[in-house]
């Protein structure tokens, strides 16, 4: 009953946040470090004490160095008769998330006979164990995001060594992290594959060729995973439970195609392509779950020895397929005037009969001006092409089987109903689960290219450099419904336009060093511009949170752009409140947002503002697109030493760290806060600081509305690789037997320069919302491998 504890008292602004000591712990307790916890035993047993140093380090309870194995045996050979290769490997990533990995064992098998001098036959086959048992990232429930709600003062183990948790008065809704990974060890995700093809070639009248090629992919899966009782969380799961599952999905691709090919007068070089081509996807899925099993032994763990009661059972089906028409027409005169076109006719079962098939041509073409007479006397230029193209693309992503059909169906739970009265059984019923869109059809991508390819200087200077424009035509994605629509699945629609464009560059240079050392240097670059051109309505919001859409898609904007309120700052005194805007539950020490009435899309006042906030004043306020990123190879060999190095960045990239709304606010949820919160925070004598004040009252001017407090710089630069080898002398390995020996030495992800204060400024996302950081698993974690390619 601190009355001015964050969590307990009236909302008045507190001194830094107390803490409780640790469940059970008594003075003198051997298992209680004073050091770890800096405890005041001075006051009473269990009454709130303050923690002013570091306790447990969660992220490095739960992330550990791990392990990697990759071993590859393979075989080749042949004759003028027939050809193979096999190959058999093993591989095995431990996760540096403890009690996750994957493990993966695979065999390849490529064949090729030539039964006669214009006929072969030959296939590719691909087969793979996986066993991977999975996290949800990117979500406010794994175990990353619980590191950010966890306090520090809450152990791993108690002092009596059972889990330790945040089941204390004050500690928040958070839960062990490492408990939550070890009791899921025993959870399994796994995976057969097998992908392959086979296909006949036949030559005939010197010119033709006809190829018919049949392959696919056969995909089974098996999980399960049970879930403990738990007692040691504000928030306990009172019963377990124990879930599995299983899928089958199949496709299968038919091409039939014939190839024309001939040179006219050593000059005119003509290839022409015919195809047709059909995809049919299939797939089934069942799956249940139990509560309440009395024993929590791995080996009890099966749908049958749960309570039936509250049991739930799930399957499913789809199937879907594609018929393709495909010609294609390569020309080129004397090596100097290229020119490809290609036109596709595609049908596919997702969408309704008036919109199933879509046409979609292509067109390139290219001038090797540096085999033009005119240009033989520029000897530092080896090779120059001039290049262009036009053409459209047609994908049917995000869109279901089943998407023109309206579903009905339902379970005890949302359509079954007493309809006779009798409080001891229900009536089967109905209720719509996804509504159905035919007139949803392709979406087209238009995609324009400009650009040239030279090679200079003997050899040594390779550039390329590409200006491309890419139009989104009828963007495929979920139609934003109203509330009133109930609770039925939305329909994948042609929602809108979208416009890309940006400039491509690549340069690579090789040189020598006297006779033993040789490098390279090699650049990519790439601009990216978005813009959205055509929407329904006025926009559609995505990027979800607990306080609402941080992503607007709109007309003028590029696609993910955040929109909120914009902070100007802190208010720093009742005359400050007083002499800005009116603003609800505007107070020393919390948000101060910008008057946008009269601004335009820029923020260029354009006319008055009108005194208030209000939801009109919510703008644009960052973009997580990059204004470009790019990339460095650097390469060097010096004898039998052999170096190479990788550097990515992007730059001009904005990010939401969302996990900041956990972190730096009390009356989010109780739990963990940032050293930001706790120790910069506002206060009348701390006036410079950006993060507001510290108070238990969730309100519209600190964590109750989306805003540029959480936006960040995402521009980062890492080494993505860095490897070092040596190869054996051939002259020492021939007296073994062996034709090639490799060692090398190979390090990912050392380093990564950002300003980012979150794990990773790489953050994975939808096509519409991305760049938001709700708890990601990092890319950046570094990574060392020793290896060895061997051949005889």
């Amino acid at each position: 009953g601190n009355p001015t504890h964050p969590q307990y008292g009236n909302g008045a602004t507190p001194v830094l946040p107390d803490y409780i000591l640790p469940s059970g712990a008594r003075e003198g307790d051997a298992s209680v470090n004073p050091d770890l916890y800096n405890i005041d035993f001075s006051r009473p047993q269990y009454q709130i004490v303050r923690a002013n140093k570091q306790g447990t380090d969660w992220f490095h309870e739960i992330f550990k160095p791990a392990p990697i194995q990759s071993h590859t045996i393979t075989a080749s050979g042949g004759s003028d008769k027939s050809t193979y290769l096999f190959s058999v490997g093993y591989f095995n990533q431990q996760g540096t998330l403890i009690e996750t990995y994957l493990k993966r064992y695979s065999a390849r098998v490529n064949t090729l006979f030539n039964l006669k001098k214009n006929i072969r036959i030959g296939e590719n086959l691909y087969m793979f164990n996986r066993d991977n048992p999975q996290i949800g990232n990117q979500g406010e429930g794994n175990e990353i995001s619980q590191v950010y709600r966890t306090p520090s003062i809450v152990p791993v183990y108690d002092i009596k060594g059972n889990w330790g948790g945040a089941a204390g008065s004050g500690l928040g809704q958070g839960y062990n992290p490492v408990a939550s990974r070890t009791r899921a060890k025993d959870n399994k995700g796994n995976q057969w594959d097998v992908q392959g093809n086979a296909f006949l070639e036949v030559d005939f009248l010197n010119h033709f060729t006809a190829r018919s090629n049949f392959g696919g992919t056969l995909n089974l899966g098996h999980f399960y995973g049970f879930s403990f009782r738990t007692y040691e969380n504000a928030e306990n799961a009172g019963q377990n439970s124990y879930y599995e599952g299983s899928y089958y999905n199949r496709n299968w691709t038919w091409t039939n195609s014939l190839t024309y090919s001939n040179v006219f007068a050593q000059k005119h070089n003509v290839k022409v392509f015919v195809a047709t081509e059909a995809i049919d996807y299939y797939g089934r899925n069942v799956g249940g779950s139990r509560n309440n099993y009395f024993s929590t032994d791995p080996n009890f763990r099966n749908l049958s020895n749960g309570s039936p009661i509250g049991q739930q059972n799930y399957s499913g089906a789809y199937q879907n397929s594609l018929f393709s028409l495909i010609g294609r027409l390569d020309y080129s005169f004397n090596d100097k005037y290229l020119l490809s076109a290609t036109v596709r006719r595609d049908g596919s079962s997702v969408f309704g009969p008036e919109k199933r098939y879509g046409v979609f041509p292509a067109v390139t073409a290219g001038w090797r001006i540096s085999n033009e007479q005119f240009m033989k006397g520029i000897v530092w230029i080896n090779d120059l092409k001039f290049r262009g193209g036009y053409g459209i693309l047609g994908s049917q992503a995000n869109v279901s089987a089943t998407n023109a059909f309206t579903l009905f169906g339902g379970g005890p739970n949302d359509a079954y109903y007493d309809i006779a009265g009798t409080n001891s059984s229900s009536t089967i019923g109905f209720r719509e689960v996804s509504i159905g869109n035919p007139a949803t059809g392709w979406e087209e991508d238009k995609i324009t290219n400009v650009g040239f390819d030279a090679t200079l200087f003997q050899n040594k200077f390779d550039l390329s450099v590409e200006w491309y424009k890419k139009s989104i035509s009828g963007l495929l994605f979920g139609q934003p419904l109203p509330a009133t629509a109930g609770g039925a699945g939305r329909p994948t629609i042609n929602i809108g336009n979208v416009e890309n464009s940006g400039i491509d560059l690549s340069a690579t240079y090789r040189g020598k060093l006297k006779r033993d050392f040789s490098y390279d240097i090699g650049v990519i670059y790439t601009t990216y511009n978005s813009n959205i051109t055509d929407i329904p309505g006025s926009y559609f919001g995505a990027g979800g949170s607990r306080i609402g859409d941080f992503a607007r898609n709109q007309v003028g904007h590029p696609i993910g752009a955040f929109f909120g309120y914009k902070v100007l700052g802190l208010f720093q005194s009742a005359d400050d409140v007083a002499k800005s805007p009116t603003q609800d539950a505007a107070a020393p020490g919390r948000f101060k947002y910008e008057d946008n009435n009269g601004r335009d899309a820029n923020g260029n006042l354009t006319g008055t503002p009108d005194g208030k906030i209000s939801d009109d004043d919510r703008t644009f306020f960052g973009n997580p697109n990059p204004d470009y990123t790019f990339g460095l190879n650097l390469g060097a060999a010096y004898k039998n030493f052999d170096f190479s190095a990788f550097f990515y960045g992007s730059q001009g990239n904005d990010v939401i760290n969302y996990v900041k709304w956990w972190t730096d606010f009390f009356p989010s949820f109780q739990g963990a806060k940032s050293k930001d919160a706790l120790y910069k925070s506002w206060t009348p004598t701390n006036t410079g600081a950006t993060t507001p004040i510290v108070e238990n009252v969730s309100n519209f001017s600190n964590n109750g509305v989306p805003n540029s407090y959480y936006l960040e710089d995402g521009s980062y630069i890492r080494l993505k690789s860095l490897i070092l080898g040596y190869t054996i002398p051939s002259s020492k390995l021939s007296r073994i037997g062996l034709n090639k020996l490799r060692v090398y030495f190979q390090a990912a992800n050392l380093f990564t320069i950002t300003k980012y204060k979150g794990l990773d400024p790489e953050l994975s996302g939808s096509n519409t919302a991305f760049g938001i950081d709700y708890g990601n698993y990092p890319n950046n974690q570094k990574n060392f491998n020793v290896g060895v390619n061997l051949s005889f």
